[in-house]
C-alpha cells in the first residue's frame, strides 16, 4: 500500500488547539504527538485508563476476530473491558463499502466491528445512508483527545506514515462532541407506532408447495389477491369480502364493475381449489364470504408493513420484486444488531426454494423503486455475470405521488436537460427515484463540469458489470477527485 506523509495534518491541528484565550486561567492544552507506530500504544493506554466515558467515531474498522494479536482486535477488546468496568462507550462507524477495494467486493467494512461492538453491550451505529464520515476521533471522559489520520486498520497502525495528536483539553472535547455527537445516523427500517403491521406465516415462505408455488407458476394475480385477504384478516371468523376495494388496490377499477367481480372471483376459486388458502362462498349479488385456512399466527412469523398496501405497492412491484420483499421482510424479522441483511444468494435460494436470479432481479427492482439498499459483496463468476450480494437495508414504504412531486421540483431547479442526464446517471445505481442521489449527481456535475462526470460515468463506472462493488457512488466521487488533483481526466475501461 502507497505510503502518505501526513505530517501537515499536525501543524493544522496545533493551530486549532491554540487557545483562544491568554488569560491565566485557561490553562493551554496539553498536546503529545501520537504518530505512525506511537498511535497504538498511546491509543490503548487511554482506553485501558478510560474511567467515565469513551466517544469514538472512525472510518475504516476492518476487524478480523480470528486473529486476536493483530492491533485491531486488541483496540476492540479494549473498548469491550471498557465497557464491561463501567465506562459508557459509543461508536460510530462509516456505513459505506470499502471503496479502495472495490475490485475486490468488501461489502461495508466495518460491520464485523459493528457486530462484535453490539453483541457486547456497545452503543454503536453507522452514519446514514449516503453520507460519509471520514473522521478518525477519540474523546475519553470528556478530556483527553485523540485526532488525526490513523484508521484502526492493520495498514494504519502497522505500516503508513500516520500524524495524530493526544491532546488534554477539556474545551476541546467539548466541541468535539458537540461537532460529531450530531452526526445523522442510520436507522432501521420503520412503521409509524401507531401502524399495525401484517404478520404472515413464515411456514408460507419455507415450503416449497406454499409461497414459492406462486412463483412457479406465475400466479401474480393470486399472491396479490392472497396478500391482500391477510391484511384484511383479524380474526379466524368469515371474512366479507369488498370487491370494489379489492379492484381499486389491484388498479383494476377501470374495468366494468362486472368484469372485475368476474376476474376476482376466479382468482379467489384458484386460491380455494389450487392452493387450498381460502374457503370461498360466492353469493349472487352479495359480496363474497371466505375463511382463510391460515389464522392469524401467534408464533413463528414475520411481519410486513401495511405500507404495501396503502402506497399501491402491492399493484406496482412485479411478482419476482414482491416476492423477494417478502423474503427480505421475513429476514428482517429475525433478531439482529444491526439495520442490516447480510446474507449470501444461495443461501436465500436454499432456503426458500427460489432461484438467485430471481432474487437478484427482484432485488435490482426493489432498490430502482428506493425500497432495498444493495452492498455488493464477493463476485462468483465475471464472466456469467453471476454475483454474490452480500448485505442490504429495507428503506420505508413511501407515498409515491409526492416523491413524484419532489423530483418535479429538482427538474425545475436545475433544468431538464441536466435532471435527466443525472437521473439516467442514477439508474445505473439502481436510484433513479432517490432523489437525493440524483441531487448528488447533479451538484458533481457543477463541482466537476458536465464533461468529466459523463466521462467518468461512460468510460468507467458503466464498464462496470452490474454486482460489481466499483458500481458505487463513492467509486465515482474518488474518480473526479482524483481527476482533480491530476487536473485532468484519466480513466481505465
Amino acid at each position: 500500500m502507497k505510503r502518505v506523509a501526513a505530517f501537515g495534518l499536525m501543524i493544522i491541528a496545533l493551530a486549532y488547539f491554540t487557545p483562544r484565550s491568554v488569560h491565566a486561567e485557561t490553562p493551554a492544552p496539553e498536546v503529545q504527538n501520537l504518530s505512525n507506530r506511537r498511535y497504538f500504544e498511546g491509543t490503548l493506554a487511554a482506553i485501558q485508563k478510560a474511567k467515565e466515558s469513551i466517544f469514538l467515531v472512525m472510518y475504516h474498522v476492518p476487524l478480523d476476530p480470528s486473529n486476536r494479536t493483530s492491533p485491531v482486535t486488541r483496540l476492540i477488546e479494549a473498548l469491550i473491558g471498557a465497557k464491561a468496568r463501567g465506562v459508557r462507550v459509543q461508536v460510530i462507524l462509516d456505513q459505506e463499502i470499502d471503496t479502495e477495494r472495490a475490485g475486490k467486493g468488501t461489502p461495508m467494512k466495518n460491520l464485523r466491528a459493528y457486530h462484535a461492538l453490539k453483541e457486547n453491550g456497545i452503543s454503536v451505529s453507522f452514519d446514514s445512508l449516503g453520507k460519509r464520515t471520514h473522521a478518525k476521533l477519540l474523546v475519553i471522559d470528556q478530556e483527553i483527545v485523540i485526532l488525526g489520520s490513523t484508521n484502526w486498520s492493520r495498514e494504519a497502525l502497522d505500516m503508513n506514515y500516520e500524524a495524530n495528536l493526544w491532546v488534554r483539553s477539556s474545551e476541546t472535547a467539548a466541541e468535539l462532541l458537540k461537532d460529531f455527537g450530531s452526526i445523522e445516523l442510520l436507522q432501521p427500517e420503520k412503521t409509524a407506532p401507531s401502524e399495525e403491521r401484517l404478520r404472515i406465516s413464515r411456514n408460507f415462505l419455507l415450503d416449497k408447495t406454499q409461497g414459492p408455488r406462486f412463483l412457479d407458476e406465475h400466479a401474480e394475480r393470486a399472491l396479490r389477491i392472497y396478500l391482500i385477504l391477510l391484511s384484511w384478516q383479524r380474526h379466524p371468523d368469515n371474512l366479507v369480502l369488498d370487491y370494489e376495494e379489492t379492484a381499486r388496490l389491484l388498479g383494476m377499477k377501470p374495468m366494468s364493475r362486472e368484469a372485475y367481480r368476474r376476474q376476482i372471483i376466479k382468482v379467489l376459486k384458484k386460491l380455494g381449489r389450487d392452493y387450498k388458502r381460502i374457503r370461498f362462498e360466492p353469493r349472487h349479488g352479495k359480496e363474497a364470504l371466505l375463511t382463510l385456512l391460515d389464522p392469524v399466527p401467534q408464533a413463528d412469523y414475520f411481519e410486513v408493513p401495511r405500507g404495501l398496501f396503502s402506497g399501491g405497492w402491492i399493484r406496482t412491484l412485479s411478482l419476482r420484486a414482491l416476492y423477494s420483499l417478502l423474503v427480505l421482510q421475513d429476514q428482517n424479522s429475525y433478531p439482529r444488531t444491526s439495520p442490516v441483511i447480510e446474507v449470501g444468494l444461495e443461501t436465500l435460494e436454499k432456503r426458500y426454494f427460489v432461484s438467485r436470479k430471481t432474487l437478484g432481479e427482484g432485488f435490482r427492482e426493489l432498490a430502482r423503486a428506493d425500497l432495498l439498499e444493495i452492498y455488493y459483496g464477493k463476485t462468483i463468476d465475471f464472466s456469467k455475470k453471476e454475483f454474490e450480494t452480500a448485505s442490504y437495508v429495507l428503506l420505508p414504504f413511501y407515498d409515491p405521488a409526492v416523491r413524484e412531486e419532489s423530483l418535479r421540483k429538482l427538474e425545475r431547479m436545475y433544468g431538464r436537460e441536466a435532471f435527466q442526464q443525472a437521473r439516467g446517471y442514477a439508474g445505473a445505481f439502481f436510484k433513479e427515484k432517490d432523489p437525493e442521489m440524483i441531487e448528488t449527481l447533479l451538484n458533481l456535475r457543477w463541482t466537476y463540469s458536465p464533461e468529466w462526470l459523463d466521462l467518468a460515468m461512460k468510460k468507467v463506472i458503466l464498464k462496470k458489470e452490474v454486482g460489481n462493488p466499483a458500481r458505487s457512488l463513492p467509486y465515482l466521487i474518488g474518480i473526479l477527485k482524483q481527476w482533480k488533483e491530476n487536473g485532468r481526466p484519466a480513466f481505465q475501461a
